[in-house]
């Protein structure tokens, strides 16, 4: 089962540019998912922000009027029908396959014990990071590395090598670390020196722990988190699959004009 990019809410700010590509040269982080309440959403006015079209009975009365102007027969608007048709009808047959039960509360608890980094052996990280030249990073740099102790310690090696880098300093909670980079930092101690560098990039981050602090999440405050996450997840997987039996008993194409937006499927029985 997929891990989310992040099960908790962020404690600090994080280095915009390092941090962006921390992500992109480490790999896919969790999926978001915050302990604080979410925020409310919609217009900041808290007003409708087409007042011409408040209530049904308005809708209706422009509706006839479209109508009797014959807008329906529009290709634009006849397009703009069949696509929202299409999504309802899409949404409806979702919500048909997807089942009803809640998420056991075993499962939510299985979920927390197998992801002790991100609950109860959580913790934040201070790092200073280091972002080279991928071919800056030799093995002579490596092995040096592996003796250094201090963010200061490395600063000197790379100035007194004449590496050029950039250095961000961040603070980040577990579910924020890229996943494939957690187990080293779970392990990590103060002054130890994490290398970030995937085949395919072009840069290399030399990433040091100048701080550790122990902030354990128990299962009451995640628990809501952990459904939802779930129950998400499961949804996810039926969805998957359903969509794939109907691509291969479905045949859809595109029919008439370039660009018209019709769609022609066969039955799925």
């Amino acid at each position: 089962m997929a891990r989310p990019e992040s099960l908790l809410k962020a404690t600090a700010v994080l280095g915009a540019s390092i941090g962006a590509l921390i992500l992109l040269l480490t790999g896919c982080s969790h999926r978001q998912i915050t302990v604080a309440p979410l925020a409310a959403t919609g217009n900041p006015t808290g007003t409708d922000s087409n007042p011409a079209l408040e209530t049904p009975i308005d809708q209706e009365h422009l509706m006839q009027s479209a109508l009797a102007n014959h807008l329906d027969r529009d290709p634009a608007v006849m397009e703009e029908i069949e696509r929202a048709r299409r999504e309802i009808l899409a949404r409806a047959y979702e919500r048909s396959v997807l089942p009803r039960t809640e998420v056991s509360e075993s499962a939510i608890l299985a979920y927390y014990r197998s992801h002790p980094t991100l609950f109860a052996h959580r913790r934040i990280y201070r790092t200073l990071t280091f972002n080279i030249a991928k071919e800056d990073l030799t093995r002579t740099l490596r092995d040096t590395l592996d003796h250094t102790a201090s963010a200061m310690s490395v600063r000197q090696l790379l100035d007194h090598r004449s590496i050029a880098f950039e250095a961000v300093e961040t603070t980040r909670a577990a579910e924020e670390i890229p996943e494939n980079l957690l187990p080293q930092f779970a392990q990590a101690a103060r002054g130890d020196v994490l290398i970030a560098a995937p085949p395919q990039g072009r840069r290399a981050l030399l990433i040091c722990v100048v701080d550790i602090k122990d902030s354990p999440v128990d299962l009451k405050h995640v628990d809501r988190q952990i459904r939802r996450y779930l129950t998400e997840d499961r949804n996810h997987e039926i969805l998957a699959q359903t969509l794939h039996r109907a691509r291969s008993v479905g045949n859809v194409s595109y029919a008439g004009s370039v660009g018209s937006g019709k769609l022609q499927a066969a039955s799925f029985d």
